[in-house]
């Protein structure tokens, strides 16, 4: 049985795929990059190791990681969301999947963060990279309330606090 811990900082989580997994031989760090039919059109941003597969939708995160689909939704949130990038890389990516050039994309744009904006009345949240690790972090306006945010989690067979607070998910 495999264990995905995430590290609680005040309401910022840090999920490191590679510790999960084992390897520190990949390294490039988590990117972002808009969805350009590499998916199904309600995914808008995608971010992809060789440990993890990311989709961001508008009001959740699918996450494929050792053949496990993990899902986090947002309960309650804005349909209204807008989900955007931000900090453009230097980097592009090439995909070319397949033997049929019309369905290649090239020259895709990369980001070093993506940011649901208005996800909760007054309270944004960013994904964003450190190093391998996907981060996620909320912000919260002042005068907002935090306890508008719900979060479900789906996909794990457990989750739970480890005795050092680390918010450890183990995988099914």
């Amino acid at each position: 049985m495999k264990r995905l811990a995430a590290i609680c900082l005040g309401i910022a989580i840090l999920v490191s795929a590679a510790w999960a997994s084992g390897s520190a031989k990949n390294p490039l760090p988590v990117f972002f990059f808009r969805n350009s039919g590499e998916a199904p059109p309600a995914v808008k941003f995608l971010a992809r190791t060789p440990e993890i597969s990311v989709s961001f939708f508008t009001d959740r995160v699918a996450l494929k990681l050792h053949g496990a689909d993990l899902r986090v939704s947002f309960q309650g949130s804005d349909p209204q969301t807008s989900v955007t990038a931000e900090r453009p890389l230097i980097a592009k990516a090439n995909f070319l999947i397949g033997a049929d050039p019309a369905r290649w994309r090239t020259n895709v744009d990369l980001y070093q963060m993506i940011t649901y904006r208005g996800l909760y009345p007054g309270i944004d949240m960013k994904y964003g990279g450190t190093g391998r690790r996907l981060k996620s972090e909320f912000i919260v306006a002042p005068g907002a309330d935090p306890g508008l945010v719900r979060i479900r989690y789906a996909g794990f067979e457990e989750i739970f606090i480890d005795r050092d607070g680390s918010l450890v998910f183990r995988l099914q």
